[in-house]
């Protein structure tokens, strides 16, 4: 499970395209936690500086399948959507 390590969170209100919110709904159940984790992470993944802590992977489970696939494609982690979900290319 994701843990935020934030000593407070602050409300915003976004709006989202429907295949936006139709990415988010499926992420969330796929990963069974909550909208706003997955809001969350996406923003840490994007804007968090190269310099500031990533604490929460040392304990994220995911990462112990990460390498054990293998594919004749290039830029199968760019392009993970497309691959994923059929996703138009980037």
């Amino acid at each position: 499970m994701y843990i935020h390590h934030m000593s407070k969170l602050v409300r915003k209100q976004v709006y989202l395209t429907a295949e936006q919110d139709e990415w988010l709904v499926r992420t969330a159940a796929q990963e069974r936690r909550p909208a706003a984790e997955v809001i969350r992470a996406a923003l840490d993944a994007k804007m968090r500086p190269q310099h500031a802590p990533m604490a929460r992977l040392a304990t994220d489970s995911l990462w112990d399948i990460v390498g054990l696939g293998s594919s004749r494609e290039q830029d199968v982690s760019e392009q993970v959507d497309h691959y994923l979900y059929a996703a138009p290319k980037r």
